[in-house]
């Protein structure tokens, strides 16, 4: 399963899904396995033997493992949505604020996922949506970045973060799930960059010994409905090797 996480200059990269290898292993063995030709064409008179693992099998499967061990990582569970306790706390900020007439909400569904739905007017200068967390600080400073479960609806979103000392600045990561597919997204805490007012505000890095909030806005400018939904947020931390 292919995932995409968003780069400094908002064009997705794509990493590979540690479970992708388990399916790539499976097809390099099915593929590269040499049976013996009696064993092939099911010749009752010999004895079967064992698969014959040849020289670019062997090859494959080191690569394989080598990159699969590169991309695991550990992973705090931060929403998850089952719970009251586990579904963080989110409020609505619309357009509105500014005289806008767009709306948005949130909720958890029986899924057990968090929905974010509404419908974006450019009336009044309005065009734009979020929802955003409260009432807890952490830090995650150990961590590497943010990792959703998501289904989207093909509009570009951006994954937004605040700290504390830092009240009039939002940090913003562009995303762009893909339409009405869950994917598995890593976002870099390095891609997020400071904000007023929808204005990048130079010279200023995200606090993540301080996070006050995490959030999701809709901001392309573009009227009509949208709902992006989410299965889970996490923090994840790469091994020491994948940052060298």
């Amino acid at each position: 399963m292919v995932i995409t996480s968003p780069a400094f200059a908002r064009k997705p990269v794509r990493f590979y899904h540690p479970r992708a290898f388990s399916i790539l292993f499976a097809k390099l063995f099915q593929s590269l396995v040499v049976l013996p030709k009696a064993f092939r064409n099911g010749d009752p008179t010999q004895q079967p033997t064992p698969p014959v693992m040849n020289k670019k099998l062997r090859i494959s499967l080191v690569i394989a493992c080598l990159i699969g061990g590169l991309q695991a990582s550990e992973v705090k569970m931060l929403a998850d949505f089952t719970t009251e306790a586990t579904s963080l706390n989110w409020r609505t900020v619309n357009d509105g604020v500014m005289g806008g007439r767009s709306k948005g909400v949130s909720f958890v569904t029986e899924a057990s996922h968090l929905l974010f739905k509404g419908q974006i007017s450019l009336e009044n200068n309005g065009g734009f949506s979020s929802i955003r967390t409260f009432g807890e600080t952490q830090d995650l400073s150990s961590y590497d970045g943010i990792e959703l479960k998501i289904k989207g609806d093909g509009r570009k979103y951006y994954l937004t973060s605040r700290c504390s000392g830092s009240s009039r600045l939002a940090f913003w990561s562009p995303i762009q799930p893909t339409k009405n597919e869950w994917f598995t997204m890593r976002i870099p805490f390095k891609s997020f960059y400071a904000t007023s007012l929808g204005r990048k505000t130079a010279g200023v890095e995200l606090d993540l010994e301080n996070i006050t909030s995490l959030g999701f806005m809709l901001y392309d400018k573009k009227e009509g409905k949208f709902q992006l939904e989410i299965e889970s947020i996490n923090a994840y931390e790469l091994p020491k090797q994948s940052k060298l």
